[in-house]
């Protein structure tokens, strides 16, 4: 398939946007895994509401920098989340751990972290037990473009167009504890330069 991106381009006049969007947890309800519970769904302990902050944000600029002839428009995205995550898994219980041999036995620590809480009851088997662990993850995000528009002719025009997004992405990864980090941050610009011919027939080149 083939997917074509059309950008916006600057006028003779200036104009723009401003927006933000913004979440919290001030008015959620506790999901349902916010507590420990029984296996009749009672609850055992409130591990209180899971964390949720999102932040979304930016602007757009566009005008002239030659009348009728230059002109640009850029703009910028602001992405921000803190958001609870919620983990529930099976580890080894310490029936398990207490028939493993020293060099296995030495793992043991990371298996669960040290706020995972055990829930009772909840495991059909001896050698597993069932842990929760609240935990939060964390997005911080920048997205830029920039694209320049130089109008040669009536009949020619050209434009220099240049995205960025850079990203990263702290995950939680069940109830060992464990955080990933992700990190993107891709570039990509482009050159058209776009005409008539003499005959009729439109040309266009683009590279990048």
């Amino acid at each position: 398939g083939q997917v074509n991106v059309v950008t916006k381009s600057g006028g003779n006049l200036f104009r723009g946007t401003l927006f933000e969007y913004y979440r919290n947890d001030k008015l959620d309800a506790p999901n349902y895994f916010d507590s420990t519970r029984n296996t009749n769904g009672s609850v055992i302990q409130d591990l209180g509401k899971s964390k949720l902050n999102q932040h979304q944000y930016g602007f757009s600029l566009g005008g002239p920098l030659m009348k009728d002839r230059a002109f640009f428009f850029t703009s910028y995205e602001g992405y921000r989340l803190d958001a609870g995550v919620n983990f529930v898994e099976a580890a080894p219980s310490a029936a398990a751990w207490a028939r493993a041999v020293p060099s296995i036995a030495a793992l043991r620590p990371g298996f669960t972290a040290s706020n995972a809480v055990l829930l009772p009851g909840a495991s059909t088997s001896a050698d597993f037990d069932i842990y929760q662990l609240q935990s939060l993850e964390n997005v911080k995000e920048n997205a830029y473009s920039l694209r320049l528009d130089y109008k040669l002719t009536q009949n020619w025009g050209s434009y220099f167009r240049l995205f960025r997004d850079s990203g990263t992405q702290l995950r939680p990864e069940g109830v060992s504890g464990r955080v990933v980090k992700v990190t993107n941050d891709p570039t990509n610009a482009i050159f058209n330069l776009q005409g008539v011919l003499a005959s009729g027939m439109q040309n266009e080149f683009k590279i990048g």
